[in-house]
């Protein structure tokens, strides 16, 4: 599921970066998977809401509701990964 939740925010990040935001570039900068996530959503919540927030479901929250401008609530890396998933097929109808 890590492995599955690490593609899924890579790609999200790499769309945001196609569609212009200015997201510094997917590089893996740690081994820890989860700190990779929380790195990735802490650029992507810098960006869009100014802000980085104390923990990661916070920041996904934030960020999927800028995208797609629907209020989301997070609690555990299931809902994230679901999250993730909806909010990437969502990007790719651009």
């Amino acid at each position: 599921m890590l492995d599955h939740l690490v593609k899924t925010t890579s790609e999200l990040k790499r769309v945001l970066i196609f569609l212009g935001y200015a997201l510094p570039p997917v590089v893996f900068l740690h081994n820890n998977k989860l700190r990779q996530i929380k790195e990735d959503y802490e650029q992507m919540s810098i960006i869009f809401t100014g802000t980085k927030h104390k923990s990661l479901f916070l920041d996904a929250e934030h960020v999927i509701e800028h995208i797609t401008t629907r209020h989301t609530r997070i609690s555990n890396l299931h809902e994230l990964l679901r999250n993730n998933t909806l909010t990437l097929s969502y990007l790719k109808g651009y």
